[in-house]
C-alpha cells in the first residue's frame, strides 16, 4: 500500500487566497468585475500591488512564522519584535487600523502585553489572518496551541472574539495537519476546543449550511459580510473549505465572498493548503505567487518544530 505524498502549504494556501484576493478587497459579493473574474492573479491599483502580490495578511503570517522558526517555539515578545519589523520596513501592504495602533504603540516602547486594543466592540479579523502558523508547529499539544493563539491575538486585539477567531483557525489547522479532521467532522472538533461565543455559532451555522445542501450563493450570503470581521471571516473560510473539493475552488469561493476579500481567500487559502498539501495546489497558482520559495520553506520548518514541541507520529 502506498501513501499519497503531502508536503505542507499552509502558508502556501494563505498566499495564494491573498494574492488571489487582493484586488477585490471591500467590494461586494455583485461587483461585476468579480462576477466576471475567472479565477486568476490580477493587480491592485489601489493597493499598488503587482500580479501574485499579497498584502499584510501573509506578511504577518511569514514574520510570525519566521519568529517561531528562528526561536523554535512561539515567543511573543519575538513575534511582537517581527510584527514591528513588518510595519516599519517600509513594506506594509493594507494595514488594519486596530493592528496599526498596536503597532505605533510598540514602536513607542509598550510591551507586547499592553499594545493591543482592548474592548468587547474590537472584532477584526487581523489575529485569524495570521495565526495559522501556529496551528502547525504546536499541532501535537492543540490545547497549549489555543493559549499560544490567544497570547498571539492579545499583541494587537486584546478582546474576545479575535482570540476565539485565532483559536477557531488554530484548532482547525492543527487538526487537519494531523489528518484527525477531515471536511465531514472538522467544524465539531474546532467547535469542541471552543467557549459559547460568535465563532462558535458562525461555524454551527455553516455546519448546518452544509448538511441542509443550502446553495451556495445563499448559504454565503448568510455567513458573509461586508467588512472584516473575524466572526465573518472564519465562517466564510470553512465554509468555503467545507462546501468544495479542491483547492482552487475553496479559494475562488472565499474571493467571491466579496467584503474582505484577500483576507477571507487567506484564512480559506490557510485551510485548504493544510488539508491538501503542495501537492493539491494547481500549478498556475504556484509559479504565479510571490516568494513561494520562502513560503515552502517555512512551510516545512514550521512542520518541523514538532521536535521541540512533541510528535504526533
Amino acid at each position: 500500500m502506498t501513501t499519497k505524498k503531502y508536503t505542507p502549504a499552509t502558508l502556501v494556501g494563505t498566499a495564494i487566497g491573498d494574492s488571489l484576493g487582493m484586488s477585490f478587497e471591500m467590494k461586494p459579493y455583485d461587483y461585476p468585475e468579480l462576477l466576471a473574474w475567472d479565477g486568476s492573479f490580477t493587480a491592485s491599483p489601489y493597493h499598488k500591488l503587482l500580479v501574485g502580490q499579497f498584502t499584510d495578511d501573509t506578511q504577518m503570517s511569514m514574520a510570525l512564522a519566521e519568529s517561531m522558526v528562528g526561536a523554535g517555539e512561539f515567543s511573543p515578545a519575538k513575534a511582537a519584535k517581527a510584527y514591528l519589523g513588518w510595519f516599519t520596513s517600509g513594506d506594509c501592504r493594507g494595514i488594519g487600523g486596530t493592528t496599526r495602533k498596536a503597532m505605533l504603540r510598540l514602536q513607542k516602547g509598550s510591551p507586547w502585553s499592553e499594545a493591543g486594543e482592548i474592548g468587547d466592540n474590537i472584532a477584526g479579523n487581523g489575529t485569524a489572518m495570521r495565526c495559522a502558523p501556529i496551528g502547525v508547529a504546536y499541532r501535537a499539544d492543540i490545547n497549549n496551541a489555543l493559549e499560544i493563539a490567544c497570547i498571539d491575538a492579545v499583541i494587537t486585539h486584546n478582546a474576545p472574539e479575535p482570540k476565539y477567531g485565532s483559536m477557531a483557525m488554530v484548532a482547525g489547522v492543527a487538526l487537519l495537519s494531523t489528518r484527525k479532521a477531515n471536511v465531514d467532522n472538522l467544524i465539531d472538533l474546532v467547535n469542541d476546543y471552543l467557549p459559547p461565543c460568535g465563532v462558535k455559532t458562525a461555524l454551527t451555522t455553516v455546519k448546518r449550511l452544509i448538511a441542509q445542501d443550502v446553495d451556495p450563493n445563499v448559504a454565503m450570503r448568510i455567513v458573509a459580510g461586508p467588512r472584516g470581521y473575524v466572526i465573518e471571516t472564519v465562517a466564510v473560510a470553512f465554509y468555503s473549505l467545507l462546501a468544495t473539493k479542491t483547492f482552487e475552488d475553496c479559494v475562488r469561493m472565499a474571493v467571491r465572498s466579496g467584503g474582505d476579500t484577500d483576507t477571507n481567500a487567506a484564512v480559506a487559502g490557510a485551510l485548504a493548503g493544510t488539508l491538501y498539501g503542495l501537492e493539491g495546489i494547481p500549478e498556475k497558482y504556484l509559479s504565479g505567487v510571490e516568494r513561494l520559495e520562502d513560503l515552502k520553506r517555512l512551510d516545512l520548518n514550521l512542520y518541523g518544530l514538532r521536535a521541540f514541541i512533541g510528535t504526533d507520529k
